[in-house]
């Protein structure tokens, strides 16, 4: 009787890759690294800056999603997307996947706590561990937040500590609370935003979230309602620049929000929702360049 394989050999680099969600990485890594631009560092840190740079990169993705996908299994094996443009992690490759997330993430997490600690410091670690917290209980039980409508948007707050990471590792020490509000805005309103085209599947699995509750039309409304709280609470920190971005986020929620007047609207609203992506490293880009004008000025 041949031996059956264990959980890792069931696993393969690319499946564990495909799971980390490749198209996103950018929402951690690009709020490490403008945080990193808005501490004004000198160039002697750039190398812990790629070292976190890799963490928030796969393992830290990997952390987010593969956890989201095994717990979610019930959920997505009714969704549309899952086993095409994203992964649907099976009963048998889950265990697997939670042991090896855990090793990378143990890998990079425990040498930064500990060095920090022996340094007298703490907010970095923290930092990181806010970062863990919020990126696994947002899917995982008890607490389980994406199953709590409004809460489910809040602990997407979880894309604003790599930002915070990388303005205490640049040496940054004033953290802007206007600036901190917007960005939680920003992530609620881009959760929100991604639980549209999951309504069915969510509504189906007997899931609340904030979309399930209000409906695709108001859910629009309230993200499109963040981005203007986001945009007037950094305006003025980047001027006409905030404008500019905040009606451009605002104009995609409109868009999607009437598509929903037009047959076949949830599919138009899915459309909208690939394309996401390209207008969120858009954004990066320009704030990318503001922060490097001014820290090399």
């Amino acid at each position: 009787m041949p031996h059956s394989k264990s959980p890792l050999q069931r696993i393969s680099p690319g499946f564990l890759l495909k799971t980390s969600r490749p198209r996103f990485w950018l929402y951690l890594l690009g709020p490490l690294v403008l945080g990193f631009l808005a501490a004004t560092p000198p160039l002697t840190l750039l190398p812990l800056l790629a070292i976190l740079a890799v963490y928030f990169s796969f393992p830290a993705n990997l952390l987010i999603y593969g956890v989201n996908d095994v717990f979610d299994f019930q959920t997505d094996k009714h969704n549309a997307k899952k086993g095409e443009y994203e992964v649907l992690m099976q009963p048998e490759k889950q265990k697997g996947v939670l042991l090896i997330t855990t090793l990378l993430n143990l890998i990079f997490i425990i040498p930064i706590v500990w060095l920090e600690l022996r340094a007298g410091g703490f907010l970095l670690s923290l930092s990181l561990l806010g970062f863990l917290f919020f990126g696994i209980f947002y899917s995982a039980p008890p607490i389980r937040a994406k199953t709590i409508p409004f809460l489910d948007s809040f602990f997407n707050i979880l894309y604003v500590f790599p930002g915070i990471v990388g303005y205490l590792v640049g040496g940054g020490n004033f953290i802007n609370i206007p600036i901190l509000i917007a960005a939680t805005a920003w992530c609620m309103a881009m959760h929100a935003f991604s639980a549209v085209p999951d309504i069915d599947a969510d509504t189906k699995a007997g899931i609340s979230t904030v979309a399930t509750k209000l409906g695709a039309t108001k859910t629009l409304t309230f993200c499109a309602t963040l981005y203007a709280v986001a945009t007037v609470l950094t305006y003025p920190s980047l001027g006409y620049h905030a404008a500019i971005l905040g009606a451009g986020y605002i104009g995609v929620m409109v868009t999607a929000r009437t598509s929903l007047k037009q047959a076949k609207g949830d599919t138009k609203v899915f459309k909208i929702y690939t394309t996401f992506p390209m207008l969120n490293t858009a954004a990066g880009a320009v704030l990318t360049i503001l922060l490097l004008r001014n820290w090399l000025t």
